[in-house]
C-alpha cells in the first residue's frame, strides 16, 4: 500500500517529509503499543522485565518489555513496550520509573506477577532495591535473575576456561587475517563457493567480545566454513608475500590441531544448546 503511495500518487502530497515521517512512525508506534496493552490486560497476569542502557546523547534510557500469554494465539509473548529516560538510578527510583510506565500505557497491575532484571544491586536488591518497592505493591510480583543475563554470565565464565579462550582468540585471529585483505577475502569467499556450493554465507564473523549473541554467530559460522577456511589457508601457504605465507602456515598449523578443534566442536554444541 505505502509502495503504490509512493509510485502512483500525487507528487504534491507523497507525505514523506521529515516531520511527517516521524508523525507516521510515532502513530504507527501508537497503535502497536495499544494492541500489546490490549493483550496484556487480557491475559490477566504478567512479568515486566526491564534494563537500562545509555544511548548515543550519553542519556541514561530503561528498556521496558512485557511478557504474558497471548490468549488468542494460546503462546507466551515478549513485547517491547518503549524506551524511557532514567535519572533517578537509585531502587526507589527505577522502581517509579518502571511502575509510572506501565500505569501511563494504561496496564492493569494488579495483574503483576514477575519481574526480570539483572542482577545489579538498585535493581535486584532485597531491601532497597526496585524488585523489592515493586514487590511491596504487588506481592505477586516475584522477581527472577534475567535468563539471558544468566547465560551470558555462565558463557562468559567457560570463556575464560584456557582452551576455550584459547579457541575463541584463534578464531578472531583467523577473521581478522581474511578481513584485513581484500584479495585474502576475496579467496576466502571463492574458496568457499567451490568447496561448500550449499552454504549461503561467503564470510566470517566478526567477534565481539561483550555480547555473547555476535560470539555465538562467530564460533557457528566458523565451525561451519572450517573445510573452506583449511582450503584457503593452504592456497595462501603459498604466496609470493613472506608475511602472509608465514602467518597463513602458523594458522594452518594452529586450527587442524586437536587442541583447537576439540574446544571448538564442544563449543559449537555448547552454544546450540542455549
Amino acid at each position: 500500500m505505502l509502495g503504490e503511495h509512493l509510485k502512483n500518487g500525487p507528487r504534491n502530497s507523497l507525505y514523506t517529509s521529515p516531520g511527517i515521517q516521524n508523525d507516521i512512525i510515532s502513530i504507527c508506534g501508537e497503535i502497536i503499543k495499544s494492541k500489546i496493552v490490549q493483550r496484556v490486560n487480557a491475559a490477566e497476569c504478567f512479568s515486566v522485565l526491564a534494563d537500562e542502557t545509555t544511548d548515543i546523547g550519553r542519556i541514561e534510557q530503561m528498556s521496558v518489555c512485557l511478557r504474558y500469554y497471548d490468549q488468542k494465539d494460546k503462546k507466551i509473548r515478549e513485547d517491547f513496550l518503549e524506551f524511557t529516560p532514567a535519572v533517578d538510578l537509585s531502587g526507589k527510583g527505577l522502581a517509579t520509573l518502571i511502575m509510572g510506565c506501565l500505569q501511563k500505557n494504561s496496564i492493569h497491575c494488579q495483574f503483576l506477577v514477575g519481574q526480570g532484571y539483572d542482577r545489579a544491586s538498585a535493581m535486584s536488591g532485597y531491601l532497597h532495591g526496585a524488585q523489592e518497592y515493586i514487590k511491596k505493591d504487588f506481592p505477586m510480583a516475584l522477581y527472577v535473575h534475567c535468563s539471558a543475563h544468566s547465560l551470558n554470565l555462565a558463557l562468559a565464565n567457560a570463556c575464560s576456561l584456557p582452551s576455550i579462550r584459547n579457541c575463541i582468540s584463534t578464531i578472531q585471529t583467523v577473521g581478522t587475517f581474511f578481513r584485513s585483505s581484500a584479495q585474502r577475502s576475496e579467496l576466502l569467499r571463492t574458496t568457499i563457493i567451490e568447496t561448500l556450493s550449499e552454504t549461503k554465507h561467503t564470510t566470517l564473523v566478526a567477534l565481539c567480545e561483550t555480547r555473547w549473541v555476535y560470539k555465538h554467530e562467530s564460533v557457528m559460522r566458523f565451525k561451519e566454513l572450517y573445510p573452506a577456511i583449511i582450503v584457503a589457508l593452504e592456497k595462501l601457504e603459498s604466496s609470493i608475500n613472506k608475511e602472509t605465507a608465514q602467518k597463513s602456515c602458523q594458522l594452518l598449523s594452529t586450527i587442524k590441531d586437536a587442541k583447537f578443534v576439540i574446544p571448538l566442536s564442544k563449543h559449537a554444541i555448547m552454544l546450540m544448546m542455549c
